[in-house]
């Protein structure tokens, strides 16, 4: 009970976003802009949540769900998005440097120009994703 209801207060949070209001971090949540740098969110269910130019630097979203999610020029440099189911998401533009990928599900996910230079990724998943002018990844 206890872990059932620190999970629901972790989901609604409320973090300060810059130029955007407040960023609800729940699926479907609006955190476009946020300063989410360092945020541990491990195992989180952000289906459809928008982090259009986000800073997610060094954020924990491992195990994390993201399908469908914008996360169009998001800066996810040296996050752990290892198991993340990243199926479908938008990661076009987005710089994920030095992040940990491995293991996400990248079905249809559009990395179109991203920038993945040292990033660790199983070159398999990137089978079905778009990888048009993707930096970094592997071929």
């Amino acid at each position: 009970m206890k872990a059932a209801l620190c999970a629901w207060l972790a989901a609604a949070a409320v973090v300060p976003a810059s130029a955007a209001g407040d960023c609800r971090l729940r699926p479907g949540g609006l955190c476009i802009e946020a300063e989410l740098r360092g945020a541990r969110l491990a195992g989180a269910d952000l289906r459809i949540a928008d982090f259009s130019r986000a800073d997610l630097r060094g954020a924990d979203l491992s195990g994390a769900k993201l399908r469908n999610a914008d996360m169009d020029g998001a800066d996810l440099r040296g996050a752990n998005l290892s198991a993340a189911d990243l199926s479908a998401a938008d990661l076009s533009q987005a710089d994920l440097r030095g992040a940990n990928l491995s293991g996400a599900r990248l079905e249809g996910t559009n990395l179109r120009g991203a920038d993945l230079r040292g990033a660790v990724i199983d070159p398999g998943s990137l089978a079905e994703a778009d990888t048009a002018g993707c930096r970094g990844c592997p071929r």
